[in-house]
């Protein structure tokens, strides 16, 4: 994924991120998955969260980086580094990024939030800035980095 601009990025920025190789945008909505698939597979009904084509300017691509602990008001504007485990408030519904099948537990549902955010041949203490290279958004519990793919979805995630 780029960022979007020159510039460093810190704890409470509004960003959008796109993918290097798709060039689509991270995006969400307030729809939902359907409760059952097509292939009998069945949801959590969670929140639609999907790529959105380049060149499409719309706010449901913007996420806000929020620290996984409460900042001291000496740290307001505190700069996020390589390896930091943040969490991506999406702008528009105010809903954390997640992962897929996850507890509707209130009490664990925090862990599914996590994720760090790792500059590519970064090293510790980095500022992540944006366009200046590329990052992995890691999931912080299954340690594995999010990626996209170029097939179009369905209908009821309007195809995008």
């Amino acid at each position: 994924m780029l960022l979007p601009t020159g510039q460093e990025i810190r704890y409470y920025d509004t960003i959008t991120m796109r993918h290097n190789e798709t060039k689509v945008f991270l995006h969400s909505h307030v729809e939902r998955y359907p409760l059952k698939y097509d292939d009998g597979r069945i949801s959590s009904q969670g929140q639609q969260v999907t790529g959105c084509a380049a060149g499409h300017n719309d706010d449901n691509n913007n996420w806000q980086i929020i620290p996984t602990n409460a900042l001291p008001e000496t740290e307001v504007g505190r700069y996020v580094r390589h390896g930091d485990l943040i969490q991506l408030l999406h702008v528009n519904t105010q809903t954390y990024l997640l992962t897929g099948a996850h507890p509707r537990y209130d009490h664990t549902r925090h862990n599914y939030t996590l994720f760090h955010l790792n500059i590519n041949e970064g090293h510790d203490g980095e500022v992540v800035k944006s366009k200046s290279g590329h990052f992995r958004l890691v999931h912080g519990r299954t340690k594995v980095s999010m990626w996209t793919h170029p097939e179009q979805l369905s209908e009821w995630v309007f195809k995008q």
